[in-house]
């Protein structure tokens, strides 16, 4: 109507003005400040903000059933931070908290729309922090090197900074070239590579690193190139051609062990990067499994245990041992019953190579081919071919003497072993120790360990 009045006045010609001045105190009065949000049912206080929310959150909001979506958005970010984390392991605080987040929801503590907008929070510093390699003019590997370099400590001016980036992307120019083949399994490779990180940063690293920093970020980035550069020069790095999606890719990697097949267990043992992703997916283990073995001699834990021998009595080496075989047998049952883990054989209880000439000595051929052949042969009879062909078996050089490595994940199923002459004992792996199931708890121990299995 204040229109319609300026506009039928006819004594004057139409004031443009006056009429947007009209309009604006109109709007002014009918229109409020308040933003609109989508309100839950029956409930007073705003769960989505549309200011902040995005197409995809918005599909997900009125899904037909939220939960699936949910869970799927919640897949989703998981496989993408831990893609995220093994490219920078300074991204794990973000998964730490993904973690916390998907617990309290499980708990009752937040909304299924709270969950999806603290979800899209997370996703959004992910983001972000993915961006900044063109912030800081650093390629994804060089910015994994920075960050190591910087987070927590030191506190670095802005001319620090600039030397701490271009020591990273020196660091990657040279220790590349020493990552030859298989360079991963002999330890004259490892420890060239070890001094290389070390010269490198010694030389181009501001003063600000004082000489107990300096000797932890020297370790930091070791294990990290460990981690991610691969004995056949594959790294978490390459991007797969778009043509051919790689074998097992981490949108369709399982989420519990009863969803593993055997075709994936076979790309896992050809395919470094695949087992990477299935161990971290399934068992949590990446900081075992993708340790150089040098670094897991720090003592015996739930994940790591010592053997000197398969072979001999630790008493007397000249003297066979059966029971000594029996017990290796019996720790890789342990770690397939439990969450996995990692067992060294050459090596005493105190972390000290000890080698494993006496053990290659009872093989034939007597020598590394030997006794792999031999071990993988022993734990096949004595945990069957559901236990031992999860199993993987390599020789490290440590400090000039022969280790034996045997990597183990969780098994989907139980795993009996063949212990003392008794052909169905079950083994599990508790703390520092392997121990039988006794038999009174064994269907609660089953029920709760292999659900999907009962």
């Amino acid at each position: 109507r204040s229109i319609a009045t300026k506009l039928a006045s006819a004594n004057e010609a139409p004031d443009i003005d006056d009429v947007m001045d009209s309009v604006n105190q109109l709007l002014d009065r009918s229109v409020g400040t308040q933003e609109y949000v989508i309100r839950a049912g029956g409930q007073a206080d705003p769960l989505i903000d549309l200011n902040q929310l995005d197409f995809e959150q918005l599909a997900l909001r009125f899904a037909g059933n939220k939960r699936t979506a949910a869970k799927q958005a919640e897949k989703d970010l998981d496989q993408r931070l831990k893609q995220a984390a093994r490219k920078n392991p300074t991204r794990v605080d973000l998964a730490e908290r993904f973690r916390k987040l998907i617990d309290e929801y499980n708990a009752g503590t937040h909304n299924l729309e709270e969950l999806l907008r603290r979800l899209k929070a997370i996703s959004d510093e992910l983001t972000a922090d993915e961006q900044r390699t063109v912030r800081e003019d650093l390629t994804e590997a060089e910015l994994a090197i920075y960050d190591l370099l910087t987070k927590p400590e030191p506190e670095l001016s802005p001319a620090e900074q600039q030397k701490v980036k271009a020591a990273a992307r020196s660091l990657l120019d040279h220790v590349t070239e020493k990552l030859v083949l298989d360079w991963r399994k002999r330890q004259h490779t490892r420890a060239a590579v070890h001094v290389a990180v070390g010269k490198i940063l010694d030389e181009q690293l501001p003063e600000v690193y004082g000489p107990s920093l300096f000797d932890e970020k020297v370790q930091q980035v070791y294990e990290h190139i460990y981690g991610s550069y691969f004995d056949d020069g594959a790294s978490v790095y390459d991007e797969a051609p778009a043509s051919t999606p790689p074998a097992a890719p981490v949108s369709t990697m399982p989420s519990a062990t009863s969803e593993v097949t055997e075709e994936l267990l076979a790309q896992a043992k050809a395919d470094p990067v695949v087992l990477a992703a299935l161990m971290e997916e399934l068992f949590g283990t990446t900081e075992i499994w993708f340790k150089p073995t040098e670094a897991l001699l720090g003592g015996e834990i739930k994940h790591v245990e010592y053997k000197q021998s398969a072979r001999w009595s630790e008493d007397d080496p000249n003297e066979p041992n059966k029971l000594a075989e029996q017990i290796i047998a019996k720790t890789v049952a342990g770690f397939l019953n439990a969450e996995g883990g990692t067992l060294l054989i050459g090596v005493h209880d105190n972390g000290t190579p000890v080698g494993l000439d006496d053990d290659y000595r009872r093989v034939q051929p007597a020598d590394a081919d030997g006794f792999v052949n031999w071990l993988d042969s022993m734990l096949q009879n004595a945990l069957g071919h559901a236990g031992a062909h999860r199993v993987q078996i390599r020789i490290d050089v440590i400090d000039g003497l022969d280790v034996c490595r045997v990597d183990v994940p969780a098994s989907h199923k139980p795993i009996y072993c063949t212990f003392k002459r008794k052909a169905s004992v079950l083994f599990q792996r508790r703390n520092n120790s392997t121990r039988e199931v006794p038999v009174d708890e064994l269907d609660g121990f089953l029920a709760e360990r292999f659900p999907q299995d009962r």
